[in-house]
């Protein structure tokens, strides 16, 4: 069964039988995030990638700031913002 979902003035052509897509099909937000930490040594702060799949060190003093856990990174020092 072929739907037209009218969002915005958009036409959205749908062809799932019987179901009506929702916004969040549509649009998908990321799982993923920056994040502004600082280091408990060196109180220098650094933006990082959330799902980093590396170790982060410190830029100033080079203490290591994340370990890789597959998907996301453990954090080992304090988050300051979370960036969207």
């Amino acid at each position: 069964m072929r739907q037209e979902i009218f969002q915005e003035g958009i036409a959205v052509e749908a062809f799932r039988v019987g179901v009506i897509m929702k916004e969040k099909d549509i649009l998908p937000t990321p799982n993923s995030r920056f994040l502004r930490v600082s280091c408990t040594e060196c109180n220098s702060s650094q933006i990082i990638f959330g799902c980093a799949s590396t170790t982060v060190n410190c830029r100033a003093c080079g203490k290591q700031l994340t370990m890789p856990r597959g998907g996301k990174c453990r954090v080992i020092t304090k988050i300051e913002d979370v960036l969207t």
